[in-house]
C-alpha cells in the first residue's frame, strides 16, 4: 500500500511539474521536439505547431516538411546545424526565418542536442525553438528610428553651419566696410560668439554621431 501511495504521489508531482514547465515554455514562446534518428520522424509539443502554423492533424511528422518553411537563405545553416547535432556532443544554436501558411515571416532561434545512447551512438536529436519576432522586430524598429534621427541630425548640422558662416561673412563685410572703431570691435565681438557656438554645435553633433555609430555596431 504504502508503495502504491508513494507511486500516487510521484505520479502527482511529475503531473505538476510537467504543468509548470508547460505553462513556463508557453510563456516563453517556447516550443519543444524530438527527432527520431532512427524512424526518421519529428515528434512536436502543441507550441511547435503553433510557431510554424503546422496543422498536427495533417503533419507528416518529417524533418522535410520542417525544412520546407525555412526561408531559402537560411536552409544550408539549419541543416548544418541539425547534422552537426548527430555527431557532435555540444549543444547547437542556429538562427532563421520561417514562413507560415499565412506568408508571415517569422524569427526563430534554434538549439539542439544529440541524444546518446549506452554505446555512445546518437539515435534522436531533441530542442527547442523560440519565437522571437517581436525580440527581432523591436530591434529593427530601434534601428530605423536612430538612423532617421542621424539623417536629421546630419541635415540641422550643416543648415546651421552654413546660416553659422553667412552670418560671420556679413558681419566681417559690415566690419570692413567703413565702421566704427566702436562697431568693429562689436562685430569682432559678435563674431567671435558666434565662432563659439559653431564650435559647441559640432562638438554636439560629433558625440551624437559617435553614439548612434556605437549602437548600430551591436548590429
Amino acid at each position: 500500500i504504502e508503495v502504491e501511495a508513494q507511486r500516487d504521489r510521484g505520479a502527482v508531482e511529475l503531473s505538476r511539474t510537467t504543468t509548470r514547465l508547460s505553462l513556463a515554455l508557453r510563456a516563453a514562446n517556447v516550443g519543444v521536439w524530438e527527432y527520431d534518428l532512427v524512424h526518421g520522424n519529428m515528434l512536436f509539443d502543441q507550441r511547435m505547431f503553433e510557431i510554424y502554423g503546422i496543422d498536427d492533424e495533417t503533419f507528416s511528422g518529417t524533418f522535410e516538411e520542417l525544412t520546407a518553411r525555412v526561408h531559402p537563405d537560411d536552409r544550408d545553416a539549419v541543416l548544418r546545424a541539425a547534422t552537426e547535432a548527430q555527431f557532435s556532443s555540444d549543444v547547437q544554436n542556429v538562427a532563421f526565418r520561417i514562413t507560415v501558411p499565412s506568408g508571415e515571416t517569422r524569427f526563430i532561434e534554434s538549439y539542439a542536442v544529440g541524444m546518446r545512447t549506452e554505446a555512445a551512438r546518437v539515435t534522436s536529436t531533441i530542442g527547442v525553438n523560440m519565437d522571437v519576432t517581436d525580440h527581432v522586430l523591436a530591434e529593427h524598429a530601434t534601428e530605423l528610428a536612430l538612423r532617421e534621427k542621424s539623417t536629421l541630425l546630419q541635415e540641422l548640422y550643416h543648415r546651421t553651419k552654413n546660416n553659422m558662416q553667412v552670418i560671420q561673412s556679413m558681419l566681417a563685410l559690415r566690419s570692413a566696410a567703413g565702421a566704427s572703431e566702436t562697431e568693429r570691435e562689436v562685430f569682432d565681438e559678435i563674431g567671435e560668439r558666434i565662432q563659439s557656438m559653431a564650435l559647441v554645435h559640432q562638438m554636439l553633433y560629433q558625440s551624437n554621431e559617435h553614439f548612434i555609430d556605437s549602437f548600430y555596431g551591436d548590429f
